[in-house]
């Protein structure tokens, strides 16, 4: 059997040597980020693993859709439009980082598609907008 954290320890490696994304904190599994102050920030997490009963065993082994989401925050003072313009610049990194190795040095089979759902709601006072999306990568694992 495959487990995901190969792939999103994986994709995390690679967000880490990402140039674009240096100076930016990029973790793996780790409690999500609350605090405003320590933005931007990049969490990685496996997310979803389901097998196709058709598939499990014998001669075509191998269908597993699965799921890495990678969290991104990034905060800024009374400023929604800063905050979002910065949040879409990092995300925009990250994807490039995907599109450019669709195999994700080789621990998935490929990458399926790519999602984002933006949390508008994360606030801090009236000083601070805290915004945060979840890019969802979802992938296909070989599991022969």
């Amino acid at each position: 059997m495959f487990r995901l954290t190969t792939a999103s320890k994986a994709l995390h490696a690679a967000l880490q040597a990402a140039p674009a994304l240096q100076g930016i904190p990029v973790e793996h599994c780790t409690p999500q980020n609350v605090n405003p102050d320590l933005t931007p920030w990049i969490g990685v997490y496996p997310a979803t693993k389901e097998y196709n009963p058709r598939t499990i065993g014998g001669p075509r082994n191998w269908q597993c859709p699965c799921e890495i989401v990678v969290v991104v925050q990034y905060a800024a003072a009374r400023d929604p439009d800063a905050a979002m313009t910065e949040l879409e610049t990092i995300l925009e990194e990250i994807e490039q980082v995907i599109v450019n190795d669709l195999t994700i040095s080789g621990s998935v089979e490929m990458v399926n598609s790519l999602s984002i759902q933006y949390d508008f709601q994360r606030t801090d006072s009236q000083t601070l907008v805290f915004r945060q999306a979840a890019l969802t990568v979802a992938v296909e694992l070989a599991t022969g």
